[in-house]
Order: structure tokens, then sequence, then C-alpha cells
């Protein structure tokens, strides 16, 4: 609850400094005649379209963070069985020794829900809940309109800063503006950078359909087959190890392409990928569809 507050403060704290002190005194500033001059954009409609732009932007950032926080992400069905007594590849179906049930492909034990959540990619702190089947589109979009929002601040943000220098003058300097710019510099471009970095690493799994445990479970599967130490029979041998090194970390569920990864997290209808709606997906995290093998 206290974490979910604090994002939301972190929201909507940065819009309403940003309407305070960035847009409502560019709108009706004398030092720069851009606006009033312009034959078709006066001071009421520049204010308004950004009032419209940075308002739409922190709507989808706290609609799809609250989704991502409330949305279910998917748990195993009690008493849930496999079809067949072998799982991909050949090997055993996973057993949850703490749920005292089997687990389906994708599936992993979260020890913060205290429960096995389907295509679970990864538990999450700052929305105080797992992202799994159902909430890792809200939380790409989350992701993806702060970063939206980020980049449009940092252009309006300049942009007046390099105004304000431009018609310097002692009477112009402002507390409020020189506190927004600083709360700019310092926290919210570092933010912008960190979550920039997280959205382009998730939209690389998604691509790929892969979690973020399945890549680390891949690459460290990777690691230990590198460095663990081979005797002179096992080199011998180095040609059939290294197939089936690459069977074991072959990425089965990609479906060939972008697109088709992409469906299977945003939905089948790609004209409602960036609006917080509930995907049409086609997948029910018990069984999925892989690639051939």
């Amino acid at each position: 609850m206290w974490m979910r507050i604090f994002v939301s403060l972190l929201v909507f704290g940065p819009y309403l400094i940003f309407l305070k002190y960035i847009l409502l005194p560019w709108s009706y500033s004398d030092e720069d005649d851009s606006v009033e001059k312009s034959t078709f954009l006066s001071p009421l409609v520049f204010f308004f379209l950004h009032l419209c732009m940075s308002t739409f932007l922190v709507g989808m950032i706290f609609s799809n963070y609250m989704l991502s926080c409330l949305v279910d992400p998917g748990g195993v069905p009690q008493g849930w069985k496999p079809d067949t007594p072998l799982g991909l590849n050949g090997k055993e179906h996973k057993y949850c020794q703490k749920c005292l049930s089997y687990k389906p492909e994708r599936a992993h034990h979260c020890r913060s829900c205290d429960k096995c959540q389907i295509r679970m990619d990864h538990h999450c702190v700052w929305i105080s809940n797992c992202v799994g089947l159902y909430n890792h589109k809200y939380f790409i979009l989350f992701l993806f309109y702060v970063v939206c929002a980020i980049l449009y601040a940092a252009v309006v943000v300049v942009l007046r800063f390099l105004q304000l220098i431009k018609h310097f003058s002692p009477a112009m300097l402002n507390f409020g503006q020189i506190i927004t710019f600083a709360i700019f510099a310092c926290l919210i471009l570092p933010i912008g950078l960190a979550v920039g970095a997280l959205f382009f690493w998730q939209l690389s799994l998604l691509v790929n359909n892969m979690t973020t445990i399945e890549n680390e479970e891949r690459e460290r599967s990777i690691y230990i087959k590198r460095k663990s130490k081979k005797t002179t029979a096992e080199r011998q041998l180095e040609s059939a190890e290294d197939k089936k090194e690459h069977d074991d970390n072959k990425n089965y569920y990609d479906l060939g392409t972008s697109i088709e990864n992409l469906r299977a997290i945003m939905g089948r209808d790609q004209w409602f990928w960036l609006l917080p709606t509930k995907p049409n997906l086609s997948e029910d995290g018990l069984n999925w569809r892989k690639a051939q093998v």
C-alpha cells in the first residue's frame, strides 16, 4: 500500500509542478512573443494543447500502474495436473513442494505472493505484485508511457530553459522554476534513464517470447556449462555435448516473429496494444504453443 502511494506521488507530484511552474508561466510570459505572434496558436490554445498531452500521459501512466498492481497475474488452478506424464523436452513435470501441486510450464513459485504464478516474469516491489500472464501488458505499458512522458517533459523543460536564458533578466528569477529545473535534472532524468533501460530490456524479452526468469535460467545454464571442467572422455564427446546444450537452452516458446511473440502478451488485437484494455490472449497459461523441435 505504501509503495503504491509513493509511486502515485512520483506520478502526480511532478505533473502538478510541471503545470504550475512550466506551462502556466510560459503560456502568458511576456519575455517571449513566439506564442503571442503566432497566427494559429494563442496562449490559451498553447496551454490547452500541452495540458491535454501531459494529462493524457499521466492518466495512462497511473491507470496502467494501478492495473499492474490490482490485476491478478494468474495463479495456478488448485488441483491442476498435467495431461501428459512428461513435460518439455521429455523431462518430468515440476512439482511445487510449498503449494503441494504440479506447476505448468513457465510457472514459478513466488515467495512474496506465496503461490505459483503462471508465466511468471518477476516479482516487482514497485507494484507489490508479480508480473505474470494477465498483467504483463499493463506493466509494459506503464513503463512505455513513463518513458514517453519523460521525453515529452524533457523537450518542454529544455525549450523553456533556453527561452529563459535568451531573455534573461533579474526580474525573471522565479524560485519555483529554479526548483523545477533542479528536480527535473536531479530526479526525473535519472528515473527516466532507469525506467527506459527496464522498458527496452522487457521489450527485448517480449519480442522473443521469453520471461526474465527464463532468460536468467538460460544464462546461468550456459555459464555453468562453460565453466565446468571436462574430462578426456567428455572432450571426445564435445560435439554431442554441444548439441545437448543447444537443445537445453533453446527457446521453445519463440513463435517465429516478433509480432506473434508480442501477441502472446499484448493480445491478438493490435489496435488495442497501447490502451489499458484487457488483452485478448490466445494462451491460457497452462498450455503453450511451441516452436518446432
